[in-house]
């Protein structure tokens, strides 16, 4: 584990989820109806994870934590029981490739 201290408050909503994931995720991701904020994962996975180390997330619903795992060069793996949100994770992992996520 890295020497990164996680506050008692992660201060993570001071951008709306929208905006948060603007050109990060595809369009599509907004219709997940309990996404959870990109910075809240990307702050857990700083904290706990050093990078090349695999994050897992067994529902793993749109695929943030996976998104923001790559981004933060950590290797990903997720699933979730929804065959339509798991396409969008798979997708958005995807995207995140695409911008150069090299997790």
């Amino acid at each position: 584990m890295n020497e990164n201290v996680l506050p008692s408050v992660l201060a993570t909503g001071q951008l709306q989820s929208r905006v948060q994931r603007r050109g990060r995720y595809i369009a599509e991701s907004m219709r997940h109806p309990g996404k959870m904020l990109p910075s809240i994962a990307s702050q857990v996975i700083s904290a706990f994870t050093e990078p090349w180390d695999l994050v897992v997330d067994p529902m793993c619903g749109i695929g943030t934590t996976l998104v923001e795992a790559v981004h933060l060069g950590r290797h990903a793996a997720g699933m979730d029981y929804e065959e339509d949100f798991a396409g969008l994770s798979a997708a958005n992992v995807q995207h995140a490739r695409s911008q150069g996520a090299d997790g």
